[in-house]
Formats: structure tokens, C-alpha cells, sequence
């Protein structure tokens, strides 16, 4: 078994006035995932926050899907055959956290233009 040691901090910086970083780690799954809000744009911290949500829950989720038959799973998009079952539910998670971005900024004026890349 391999130990791994892991730490994580996010920083303000200098120009901005919110921290629009997230990050979540979660040991039983080995899952590490850093958002970085896109400063500038509106609802930057808003989507970083559901992007981390969205992906460590439905990422979770699948994952037990392997351990219980019986458990939820929800697999967005195709599987890709020539990458592991793992990388697909992690590829699976980051597609439906994008779309639920989207649909958000959508469907929420005050997220208007969170979706939009520079």
C-alpha cells in the first residue's frame, strides 16, 4: 500500500476581494479536485463551488456504484473504452458538473457569464 501525504490552501491574492478557489479531498476515494474561480468573470467562486459539489458527489456516487450493484449511479456521456473504469466515472463527473455550470448561469441572472472561458 502506497501512503500518500497531501495538503491544500487557496490564497487570495492581491487584486481580488473574494477567494473564488475551491478544493475538496476525500480519502476513501483517493479524489483530489482543484476549481480555480476565474477571476473577472461573474460567479467565478459560484462555479468553482459547484464544480467541486457536482464532481465529488457524482464521482462518490459512481464509485460505490462499484462496491454495491444495488447504488445510483449517473454516467454522463459515453464511456471511453480505451481508459479505466475509474477515469471514466471521474471524466463522467466533470461533464455534469459543466452542464449543471451552464444551466445555471442559464438560468440564473445573477451567474450570467460564469460559464465563459477567456
Amino acid at each position: 500500500m502506497m501512503l500518500m501525504e497531501y495538503g491544500a490552501k487557496t490564497d487570495l491574492g492581491q487584486i481580488r476581494k473574494n477567494n473564488e478557489d475551491n478544493y475538496f479531498i476525500d480519502d476513501k476515494t483517493g479524489l483530489l479536485i482543484v476549481c480555480d474561480g476565474m477571476g473577472g468573470h461573474n460567479s467565478g467562486e459560484v462555479a468553482s463551488k459547484l464544480a467541486v459539489d457536482v464532481i465529488s458527489k457524482n464521482f462518490s456516487q459512481n464509485m460505490e456504484k462499484q462496491r454495491n450493484p444495488d447504488a445510483t449511479q449517473v454516467v454522463f456521456g459515453e464511456n471511453n473504452p480505451k481508459i479505466s473504469d475509474t477515469a471514466n466515472r471521474l471524466v463522467s463527473s466533470v461533464r455534469l458538473a459543466n452542464t449543471v455550470i451552464f444551466e445555471s448561469s442559464k438560468n440564473s441572472p445573477q451567474n450570467q457569464g460564469m460559464e465563459r472561458q477567456s
